[in-house]
């Protein structure tokens, strides 16, 4: 299975294929014990010596539920401190959301960007950065992700993540440009793989349970083989969110009802259902992030475009004319898209499908539309040819003066006189949600009276951490790793407790 688990890895990063659907689904980024967990890291349980499939009752330090990147940056710094681990992967393989990042790893005083010479990327700035692009976040929560993002890089960069690409000041990336996701994923699954982690797909959590004083005691668990319980001091959930969830995504922002989706099929929300039946407050669940570039391959199928948004494209409207600052927040540029006829051309020229392997791979796919000149390019377009001229000759002189006086634009990788020249029709679907279960800065989840849960914590999207969605990729590794870091404090707590 572990085969089956490298084919799947390394056709994630060939593609960064974001399987999305209209269809709606129907839900979905313990005690003190010694024993040696039973199961081993595999893709589906593993077969006992009798040759019965593994559903039997286990206990540990502490149980992980989700195998992203929250979760599994969660399982692999609590193995790290010491702590009993057992994972919970409801799908057949890791990776969650975490596998579909496209884009970039952001992060500031990293050794990379010391070894890169990157001037101004300082944790004050780039909390500067993420609370000016959204001022909802919590300045607090902003702080701590910036101030130990920097660690974040370097750790993953350790275990053999390469994000030696910097650019944009904080972004990081794989130097060829491919995406970073799949990677994470690889290095990640690697890493526990090397470190005996004991994790567990095709197992959902169906329960958080907790004891007559409240505190959590363990989970329940569904697998095809059968139902069982885990008993463990703690429990840190890194679940996910609810983008695939269209009954959920409509219920908590309706201006996206009916809107497809381009995240993992997975994001369903069973996390954040359990997470509510044990006590836990939600908060923020109107935080719904669109992706304004997704390219549909059919009804039910599309990937995310953001590589060619970080990489210097315009986006052009059926218009002919830019009609928003292609480097914006995401939401806001779909909210603008979506008052804009639904759907842009994202345009471009042969210098970012030679410097961006991400963008060279999706040429290789045939999702471009592609013409020797802007004029040919055109005629392949359903635009406006002499608006769209226009634009481009505009977008010419801006990109060559390095200023954008229309949108404020800074990334100018492309002047559009590169030929061939490249379109691709794109439009929003839903991405993420970045609301979800109430944590404090130590990522403890609280209750519905703002109490703390005992050895309950939340990290990653299916967590309210105060980020509000910035540096996704980022709040995993940096949120995971406070999540361990608390939760093994207060399983080791329990037991020496226990002991005396």
């Amino acid at each position: 299975m572990k085969k089956i688990l490298a084919m799947l890895l390394a056709a994630a990063l060939v593609l960064s294929l974001a399987a999305c659907s209209t269809g709606t689904t129907s839900d979905d980024d313990g005690a003190d014990s010694s024993e040696t967990p039973t199961a081993s890291p595999t893709a589906e349980p593993e077969e006992t010596d009798g040759g019965e499939a593994l559903a039997e009752d286990a206990s540990c330090d502490i149980v992980v539920i989700g195998g992203g990147g929250a979760g599994m940056t969660a399982a692999l710094k609590a193995t790290e401190a010491g702590a009993s681990v057992i994972l919970l992967e409801k799908e057949d393989v890791l990776g969650g959301n975490t596998r579909l990042g496209s884009s970039v790893f952001n992060a500031a005083g990293s050794t990379m960007q010391q070894e890169a010479g990157t001037e101004g990327a300082t944790a004050e700035a780039f909390a500067e950065k993420l609370t000016a692009s959204n001022t909802a976040a919590d300045p607090e929560a902003i702080r701590i992700l910036a101030e130990n993002s920097g660690a974040a890089a370097d750790w993953l960069s350790s275990i053999g993540m390469d994000l030696s690409r910097v650019f944009n000041t904080f972004g990081h990336g794989p130097a060829d440009g491919s995406a970073p996701g799949a990677l994470i994923v690889e290095a990640l699954t690697n890493e526990m793989d090397a470190q005996g982690v004991d994790y567990r797909t095709g197992n959902l959590a169906t329960a958080i349970l907790r004891d007559d004083e409240g505190a959590v005691t363990g989970v329940e668990v569904s697998t095809e083989e059968g139902d069982y319980t885990i008993s463990a001091n703690a429990v840190i959930l890194a679940s996910g969110g609810f983008a695939a969830n269209s009954e959920m995504v409509a219920e908590y922002d309706p201006r996206w009802e009916g809107l497809s989706y381009s995240c993992s099929p997975s994001a369903t929300g069973e996390g954040t259902q359990i997470a509510i039946a044990a006590g836990a407050a939600v908060s923020n669940m109107d935080n719904v992030k669109v992706n304004p570039t997704a390219y549909y391959l059919d009804d039910t199928n599309c990937i995310s475009m953001a590589p060619l948004r970080i990489n210097g494209c315009i986006m052009v409207s059926h218009d002919g004319v830019r009609i928003c600052n292609e480097e914006g927040a995401y939401t806001a540029n779909s909210e603008i898209i979506m008052n804009n006829g639904g759907e842009v051309y994202m345009v471009f020229d042969q210098t970012l499908v030679d410097s961006v392997a991400a963008i060279s791979n999706y040429n290789d796919m045939g999702y471009f539309l592609s013409a020797d000149t802007l004029e040919g390019l055109a005629d392949l377009m359903d635009v406006d040819k002499e608006a769209f001229l226009e634009t481009c000759a505009t977008f010419t002189t801006y990109a060559q003066n390095g200023e954008d006086p229309d949108f404020g634009k800074t990334n100018f990788t492309t002047d559009l006189t590169n030929g061939p020249y490249y379109a691709v029709l794109v439009k929003p679907a839903v991405q993420g949600t970045f609301g979800g279960v109430t944590t404090n800065y130590e990522a403890e989840v609280l209750d519905t009276e703002g109490n703390v849960i005992p050895g309950l914590y939340a990290a990653g999207e299916c967590a309210d951490d105060g980020t509000m969605g910035e540096a996704p990729l980022t709040v995993n590794v940096v949120f995971g790793t406070i999540a361990a870091e608390n939760a093994v404090a207060y399983a080791a707590a329990g037991e020496a407790e226990t002991a005396a």
